[in-house]
Protein backbone atom coordinates (compact mmCIF):
# COMPACT_ATOMS: atom_id res chain seq x y z
CA UNK A 1 0.00 0.00 0.00
CA UNK A 2 1.13 4.03 -0.96
CA UNK A 3 -0.39 6.55 1.01
CA UNK A 4 -1.31 9.46 -1.79
CA UNK A 5 -3.68 11.74 -1.92
CA UNK A 6 -7.01 12.33 -4.12
CA UNK A 7 -10.03 14.58 -4.67
CA UNK A 8 -13.15 13.54 -5.42
CA UNK A 9 -17.05 13.78 -6.15
CA UNK A 10 -19.91 11.83 -5.15
CA UNK A 11 -22.43 11.03 -8.03
CA UNK A 12 -25.93 12.00 -6.67
CA UNK A 13 -28.83 9.50 -6.67
CA UNK A 14 -30.63 12.03 -9.21
CA UNK A 15 -27.80 11.58 -11.50
CA UNK A 16 -27.75 7.90 -11.26
CA UNK A 17 -31.77 7.73 -11.83
CA UNK A 18 -30.69 8.98 -15.12
CA UNK A 19 -28.74 6.74 -15.72
CA UNK A 20 -31.05 3.55 -15.08
CA UNK A 21 -33.67 5.62 -16.92
CA UNK A 22 -32.12 6.08 -20.35
CA UNK A 23 -29.70 3.35 -20.22
CA UNK A 24 -32.56 0.98 -21.63
CA UNK A 25 -32.19 2.43 -24.98
CA UNK A 26 -28.07 2.89 -25.33
CA UNK A 27 -26.35 -0.40 -26.64
CA UNK A 28 -25.63 -2.71 -25.91
CA UNK A 29 -29.25 -3.47 -25.13
CA UNK A 30 -28.27 -6.54 -23.04
CA UNK A 31 -26.76 -4.63 -20.15
CA UNK A 32 -28.36 -4.23 -17.09
CA UNK A 33 -28.08 -0.71 -15.59
CA UNK A 34 -25.60 -1.22 -13.36
CA UNK A 35 -23.07 -2.33 -15.79
CA UNK A 36 -24.05 1.10 -17.25
CA UNK A 37 -23.39 3.10 -14.45
CA UNK A 38 -19.71 1.32 -13.73
CA UNK A 39 -18.94 2.06 -17.41
CA UNK A 40 -20.10 5.85 -17.26
CA UNK A 41 -18.25 6.18 -13.83
CA UNK A 42 -15.09 4.60 -15.66
CA UNK A 43 -15.07 6.95 -18.26
CA UNK A 44 -15.66 10.04 -16.72
CA UNK A 45 -12.95 9.62 -14.80
CA UNK A 46 -10.89 9.21 -17.91
CA UNK A 47 -11.90 11.83 -19.49
CA UNK A 48 -11.64 14.01 -16.61
CA UNK A 49 -7.43 12.82 -16.49
CA UNK A 50 -7.33 13.01 -20.04
CA UNK A 51 -8.31 16.82 -19.98
CA UNK A 52 -6.22 17.94 -16.66
CA UNK A 53 -3.09 18.44 -18.45
CA UNK A 54 -4.86 21.39 -19.86
CA UNK A 55 -4.75 22.92 -16.55
CA UNK A 56 -1.75 21.24 -15.22
CA UNK A 57 2.04 20.82 -15.95
CA UNK A 58 1.34 17.07 -16.14
CA UNK A 59 0.92 13.89 -18.37
CA UNK A 60 -2.46 11.83 -17.90
CA UNK A 61 -0.05 9.26 -16.74
CA UNK A 62 0.95 11.24 -13.50
CA UNK A 63 -2.92 10.71 -12.36
CA UNK A 64 -4.66 7.95 -11.43
CA UNK A 65 -8.45 6.54 -10.81
CA UNK A 66 -10.54 3.28 -9.75
CA UNK A 67 -10.83 1.40 -12.97
CA UNK A 68 -12.97 -0.99 -12.82
CA UNK A 69 -12.69 -4.45 -14.31
CA UNK A 70 -15.40 -6.76 -15.42
CA UNK A 71 -14.79 -9.61 -13.05
CA UNK A 72 -15.20 -7.00 -9.92
CA UNK A 73 -17.73 -8.59 -7.36
CA UNK A 74 -16.59 -5.80 -4.84
CA UNK A 75 -18.63 -2.95 -3.32
CA UNK A 76 -17.62 0.30 -5.31
CA UNK A 77 -18.66 3.34 -4.26
CA UNK A 78 -20.25 5.61 -6.82
CA UNK A 79 -17.57 8.76 -7.51
CA UNK A 80 -15.43 10.18 -9.94
CA UNK A 81 -12.15 10.50 -8.04
CA UNK A 82 -8.75 11.69 -9.45
CA UNK A 83 -5.64 10.64 -7.55
CA UNK A 84 -1.71 11.59 -7.58
CA UNK A 85 0.08 8.16 -8.95
CA UNK A 86 2.66 8.63 -6.31
CA UNK A 87 3.68 8.10 -3.15
CA UNK A 88 2.86 11.02 -0.97
CA UNK A 89 1.59 12.81 -3.81
CA UNK A 90 2.50 15.19 -6.50
CA UNK A 91 0.07 17.82 -6.11
CA UNK A 92 -2.19 17.17 -8.72
CA UNK A 93 -5.04 16.21 -7.16
CA UNK A 94 -5.43 19.39 -5.27
CA UNK A 95 -4.93 21.08 -8.75
CA UNK A 96 -7.69 18.87 -9.98
CA UNK A 97 -9.65 20.35 -6.82
CA UNK A 98 -9.34 23.92 -7.86
CA UNK A 99 -10.20 23.71 -11.10
CA UNK A 100 -13.01 20.52 -10.62
CA UNK A 101 -15.73 22.49 -12.61
CA UNK A 102 -13.38 23.70 -15.11
CA UNK A 103 -12.41 19.71 -15.58
CA UNK A 104 -15.84 18.83 -15.99
CA UNK A 105 -16.77 21.06 -18.70
CA UNK A 106 -13.53 20.34 -20.37
CA UNK A 107 -14.26 16.55 -20.39
CA UNK A 108 -17.60 17.45 -21.54
CA UNK A 109 -16.34 19.16 -24.70
CA UNK A 110 -13.73 16.36 -25.29
CA UNK A 111 -16.49 13.70 -25.38
CA UNK A 112 -19.05 15.38 -27.11
CA UNK A 113 -16.50 16.24 -29.42
CA UNK A 114 -15.25 13.04 -30.51
CA UNK A 115 -16.90 11.37 -33.45
CA UNK A 116 -15.99 7.51 -32.32
CA UNK A 117 -19.45 5.61 -32.05
CA UNK A 118 -18.02 2.79 -30.10
CA UNK A 119 -19.88 2.73 -26.49
CA UNK A 120 -16.22 2.37 -25.23
CA UNK A 121 -14.90 5.00 -26.88
CA UNK A 122 -11.36 5.69 -28.04
CA UNK A 123 -8.31 7.20 -26.87
CA UNK A 124 -9.55 10.67 -27.66
CA UNK A 125 -11.79 10.55 -25.58
CA UNK A 126 -12.83 8.21 -22.54
CA UNK A 127 -9.71 5.39 -23.05
CA UNK A 128 -6.39 5.91 -21.32
CA UNK A 129 -3.05 4.45 -22.34
CA UNK A 130 -2.59 3.93 -18.71
CA UNK A 131 -5.57 2.11 -17.51
CA UNK A 132 -4.84 -0.82 -15.34
CA UNK A 133 -7.66 -2.57 -16.50
CA UNK A 134 -7.15 -1.86 -20.43
CA UNK A 135 -10.13 0.12 -21.19
CA UNK A 136 -12.58 -2.91 -20.86
CA UNK A 137 -15.56 -1.49 -18.29
CA UNK A 138 -16.10 2.11 -20.36
CA UNK A 139 -19.46 3.87 -21.25
CA UNK A 140 -19.27 6.71 -23.41
CA UNK A 141 -22.74 7.96 -22.89
CA UNK A 142 -23.45 6.84 -19.73
CA UNK A 143 -20.04 8.55 -18.95
CA UNK A 144 -21.89 12.23 -20.75
CA UNK A 145 -24.63 11.66 -19.03
CA UNK A 146 -22.54 11.84 -15.40
CA UNK A 147 -20.60 14.54 -16.35
CA UNK A 148 -23.73 16.31 -17.44
CA UNK A 149 -26.00 15.46 -14.44
CA UNK A 150 -23.34 16.62 -11.83
CA UNK A 151 -22.83 19.91 -13.87
CA UNK A 152 -26.32 20.70 -14.66
CA UNK A 153 -27.41 22.39 -11.19
CA UNK A 154 -24.00 24.37 -11.10
CA UNK A 155 -24.31 26.02 -14.87
CA UNK A 156 -28.26 26.44 -14.74
CA UNK A 157 -31.02 28.02 -13.39
CA UNK A 158 -32.79 24.14 -13.40
CA UNK A 159 -32.31 22.54 -10.55
CA UNK A 160 -32.53 18.51 -10.94
CA UNK A 161 -34.97 16.75 -8.80
CA UNK A 162 -33.89 16.41 -5.45
CA UNK A 163 -30.85 19.09 -5.93
CA UNK A 164 -32.66 22.07 -4.40
CA UNK A 165 -30.38 24.89 -2.63
CA UNK A 166 -27.51 23.02 -4.65
CA UNK A 167 -24.65 25.60 -5.57
CA UNK A 168 -21.58 24.39 -5.60
CA UNK A 169 -20.15 20.76 -6.94
CA UNK A 170 -19.74 18.78 -3.84
CA UNK A 171 -15.58 17.86 -4.42
CA UNK A 172 -14.50 16.25 -1.27
CA UNK A 173 -9.98 15.90 -1.12
CA UNK A 174 -8.83 12.93 0.93
CA UNK A 175 -5.57 11.41 1.87
CA UNK A 176 -6.19 7.86 -0.18
CA UNK A 177 -4.94 4.47 0.65
CA UNK A 178 -4.61 2.07 -3.01
CA UNK A 179 -2.73 -1.17 -2.73
CA UNK A 180 -0.80 -1.13 -5.95
CA UNK A 181 -2.54 -3.69 -7.71
CA UNK A 182 -5.27 -1.14 -8.44
CA UNK A 183 -2.43 0.85 -10.72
Amino acid sequence: MINTFATWIPVPEDVQRLIKQHSQTWEPAYMPWEEHLRGGLHAASHALINVLPLFARTSANDALTVCDYPAARRYRPRYILIGDRCKGGNGLSLQAYRVFRLLILAAIDLIEACACTSFRGCPSCVQMMSCAQFNIVLDKKAGLTILKGMLAPVSSGDVLPGREGAKELDVNAMVLRKQRTLY
